[in-house]
């Protein structure tokens, strides 16, 4: 079978969506005067416009391409400047005062935390002693639950009284940064202590609408699934609901790679246009009108999908991808793939320029031009007349073209590869699919007929069940799972470079595909090779910020000694140290519980006393007094868990280079010794308000 040649001078977009992208990027890293380049982008327009009208000759058409490639760096460098809100004079934190201020604004989205809500505000109005104008941007505020009698939903007018705050900045090493996840969705503020909180009105537009038919078919789903557990999957499926879902079952889905199908994303978004595309295919006419009713179809559904299951980022991102291709389905011609992927990329990033550093933005394009390169060249290698093989093979090369594409990303992001979800995945779209489209029907027949409603809820049952057992067992399995991998953007871009190359030796097996393939995995190898070398291993002990428990780690070379409290579990412990490890290419840990004691020929620790080689630490807390020995000297000694002592009285009991003040102690306790310290001159390191310590050793 010959594969259609590619005639990249038909697709416009893909060219121009290159210096667009360059253009954001410049603005992200550069942050040049703003007048300065949008004079550049004047200038240039005004060229053009010469160039067109005195109409050049074909050998001059090289100046049009130069100068348009030019405008399109310098228009996204403005476009991102322009959506910056920070930068906008009405912008609300123009006019907040830092400790008082009372705001007025609408709730434009609500997520349901263990102890409270986490609310966007978009803030309309900021009225303090120095201020009262109407402002804009968004806010993200923090509202705990026992503070309010009315739940909280999007739409409504609010009311509060709070200070302002920036985004704190990580207070661990190499740990996920929320506020810059925040600031890329153009929330650049926070507030947690909400005063005189009101509902001044309740929302009536169409969100408000689509959420009261979520909740009402939530009820229903719930009255019809056959466990708790099915209920959580289902509403997660369709719905977008996921408050439900217990952490076992979240570990489970997330260690056989199969997470993807409970987070409403993408996925969903093309499986249901997928769906309601192949039924209009059943009635398939040539006419233009039937084309522009089955486009239209597509994208009520869709939108509607959308906003019934929250309406989040990662959702409407997807449905403006997939309605940007099915419009540019309208056009006439043999439009490639590829170019209707630029078109929606360039359309959506001229929309919002921050959904590039978006990871669902880019997994989901990833995916996409994973399945569209590879499945052509996978699903040929099988012919069958068998149709349920046919189905599996497709299905099979459609999730290898999805890997493909995603791999360099999500080991990028997530340090993570599951192998088993090569095997998985095929089966978990699958009935995801299956759950998708019942779970659709019964929604409509529940409307006009009990006893279709019921016999589709079972239906949807089994197949719930099904993919909740099938994950169960995989996950019993535990193979297949490879963790803790970390590796460097010029990886991913090699990665890419050798994707491409293979997809081209595949498709042509020209030298030159040869050539940069080899090229490409040799420089894999190279840059995998270099920063394995342990040319300086670290050793060094970090002393982590945690409210709930102190936690301490000591790195030597690949190993690693973990001191925290016996109930610190694995999944908390490695939100403190998981990128850290990575970092430091640690691959043995031990776990030392603070009430235990432990005893190798590096590290030695017992009733709150840690040697490691030449240094000596003693952690003092709440618990029993103990005598320490006056004569030892300690380098440092650690205050944790509120201990009931005096600076004076440890100055005058024991000997010390430093004191280090842990994030569990309150700060009011850490405020008092704070002011003995600095009167009786000792070095003090207060770990709550400035951060994770890290004593390097060796040095």
């Amino acid at each position: 079978m010959n594969r259609k040649k590619i005639h990249w001078d038909a697709m416009p977009f893909v060219r121009m969506l290159i210096p667009l992208i360059l253009g954001i990027l410049m603005y992200e890293w550069l942050q040049l005067r703003h007048y300065l380049v949008l004079s550049v982008f004047l200038s240039l327009s005004i060229v053009y416009i010469i160039l067109v009208i005195r109409r050049l000759g074909v050998k001059k058409k090289i100046w049009y391409g130069t100068l348009l490639q030019m405008m399109l760096l310098t228009f996204g460098y403005n476009l991102a400047s322009y959506q910056d809100d920070i930068q906008d004079v009405t912008h609300f934190s123009k006019q907040a005062n830092a400790d008082f201020n009372t705001i007025l604004g609408s709730v434009i989205d609500v997520k349901e935390r263990l102890y409270r809500y986490e609310l966007v505000v978009d803030v309309e109005r900021v009225e303090n002693d120095l201020d009262n104008s109407r402002t804009n941007g968004l806010l993200n505020a923090y509202v705990n639950y026992d503070d309010l009698d009315i739940e909280v939903k999007v739409g409504q007018k609010i009311f509060f009284q709070s200070e302002i705050n920036n985004h704190p900045l990580p207070k661990n090493p190499f740990v996920f940064d929320y506020g810059k996840f925040l600031s890329r969705k153009r929330i650049y503020h926070s507030t947690s202590n909400l005063r005189n909180f009101e509902v001044l009105s309740h929302p009536t537009d169409i969100r408000f609408w689509f959420h009261n038919q979520r909740e009402k078919l939530l009820q229903n789903l719930h009255q019809k699934m056959q466990s708790d557990d099915n209920y959580a999957i289902a509403a997660s499926i369709l719905l977008g609901y996921r408050n439900d879902v217990g952490r076992d079952l979240k570990r489970s889905f997330a260690e056989t790679g199969s997470m993807h199908v409970l987070a409403v994303s993408g996925l969903h978004v093309g499986i249901i246009w997928w769906i309601v595309g192949m039924v209009l295919g059943l009635f398939r006419s040539s006419s233009g009108s039937a084309k522009f009713i089955s486009v239209a179809t597509q994208l009520l559904v869709i939108w509607g999908f959308a906003f019934l299951t929250g309406a989040s980022p990662s959702v409407l991102r997807a449905a403006g991808m997939f309605s940007v291709i099915s419009i540019a389905n309208l056009r006439q011609g043999d439009d490639s793939i590829y170019h209707r992927l630029a078109i929606a990329a360039f359309v959506m990033l001229c929309w919002n320029t921050n959904y590039l550093f978006d990871v669902g933005f880019q997994l989901s394009f990833a995916a996409v031009l994973g399945i569209v390169s590879f499945y052509p060249l996978i699903s040929r290698r099988l012919t069958t007349d068998i149709m349920v093989l046919g189905y599996i093979w497709n299905g099979f090369a459609v999730t290898i073209g999805a890997l493909i594409g995603t791999l360099p990303l999500t080991i990028y992001y997530f340090h993570y590869f599951p192998l088993i979800s090569v095997l998985s995945g095929v089966v978990v779209v699958f009935l995801a699919t299956l759950i998708l489209g019942t779970g659709v029907l019964y929604f409509v027949t529940i409307l006009f007929s009990a006893v279709i409603s019921d016999a589709l809820a079972f239906v949807l049952n089994f197949f719930v069940s099904s993919l909740n057992q099938l994950v169960s067992v995989l996950h019993e399995l535990n193979f297949g799972f490879i963790d803790d991998i970390g590796i460097t953007l010029l990886s991913v871009a090699l990665f890419y470079l050798f994707i491409i190359s293979l997809h081209r030796w595949l498709s042509k097996q020209d030298k030159w595909s040869v050539y940069s393939t080899s090229f490409s995995f040799l420089g894999i190898s190279l840059v995998y090779f270099l920063s394995h070398v342990n040319i300086a291993p670290k050793h060094e002990i970090v002393l982590y910020h945690d409210y709930k428990t102190d936690a301490l780690e000591i790195f030597k070379g690949q190993k690693s000694w973990f001191l925290a409290d016996a109930q610190k579990t694995k999944d908390e412990s490695g939100f403190l140290n998981k990128n850290l490890r990575i970092q430091n290419k640690t691959h043995n840990s031990i776990f030392i519980h603070r009430d235990s004691s432990y005893l190798d020929e590096q590290v030695f620790y017992r009733n709150g006393i840690l040697k490691h080689e030449d240094l000596e630490m003693l952690f003092i807390d709440t618990g029993k007094k103990r005598s320490f020995p006056s004569s030892v000297h300690w380098d440092y000694i650690v205050l944790t868990d509120n201990p009931d002592i005096s600076i004076v009285e440890l100055g005058e009991k024991l000997k010390f280079d430093t004191l280090i003040l842990a994030a569990s102690n309150w700060s009011s306790k850490i405020k008092g010794w704070k002011a003995e310290a600095h009167a009786l001159g000792m070095k003090t390191i207060d770990i709550k308000n400035t951060g994770a310590h890290t004593i390097y050793l060796d040095q």
